[in-house]
């Protein structure tokens, strides 16, 4: 949900994000 709102804003935020999805 919000990996793609963080994508957006910082690569480097969504690679952790992935994980976490």
């Amino acid at each position: 949900m919000g990996v793609k709102k963080l994508a957006k804003g910082s690569k480097t935020k969504k690679k952790m994000q992935t994980p976490s999805k």
